[in-house]
């Protein structure tokens, strides 16, 4: 039914979408068993009034689960249901990529500096093309190699698709010296930060 101004009212769904914020507050959500909002702000680098504005949509659609512990607000999203499922497809999808390689990669002792290159760099970056079918990790550094496929192993789990991983020297980093390593520098490269929220 439309409105008097004559324009059919945004089904609340639909409303989500209309958000450049909410699908990285959920892929947060979705990446962690419960989080709080100090952690949300951070973690998706807008103003807590703007977290709590989007809580709130999800907290109107039954999506959301709040608890507080003294002055500390946790939140989670209430899986049980086909919406949420389908909002963890699309959210993870879009941006879970960043957050996972933040907490699985950029902080393994020896890493100095972490990207994700490929197709989802270039599709973030706003290059057309195919939607990315996996992550591409590029770890500068001298990182143990256990570990790197230790974390390579979680993040496939956590985002449901294949992680491939490739660590270069600070050295062979700086050289143009590579073919290969030259032309990856002049294609979209996305840098990973530690993530200083993960458990």
């Amino acid at each position: 039914m439309a409105s008097k101004s004559g324009r059919r009212p945004t089904p609340p769904l639909a409303q989500l979408f209309a958000s450049a914020t909410l699908p990285r507050l959920l892929a947060a959500l979705f990446l962690h068993d419960r989080i709080n909002v100090t952690q949300l702000v951070q973690n998706v680098g807008v103003s807590r009034a703007v977290v709590s504005r989007e809580l709130a949509r999800l907290d109107e659609l039954g999506l959301l689960e709040s608890k507080r512990e003294g002055n500390i607000r946790w939140v989670s999203i209430i899986e049980h249901s086909e919406v949420a499922a389908a909002l963890r497809t699309l959210a993870l999808a879009s941006y879970g990529p960043p957050a996972v390689v933040a907490g699985e990669f950029a902080s393994i002792a020896g890493v100095e500096r972490c990207f994700i290159y490929g197709s989802w760099a270039s599709r973030n970056a706003g290059v057309r093309g195919a939607l990315p079918r996996d992550v591409d990790v590029l770890l500068i550094g001298n990182p143990d190699r256990d570990k790197v496929f230790q974390a390579e192993a979680r993040a496939e789990s956590r985002l449901g698709r294949e992680v491939n991983t490739r660590t270069l020297s600070e050295r062979e980093w700086t050289s143009d010296a590579d073919p290969f390593f030259a032309a990856l520098k002049e294609r979209p490269l996305f840098e990973v930060k530690p993530d200083d929220n993960r458990k």
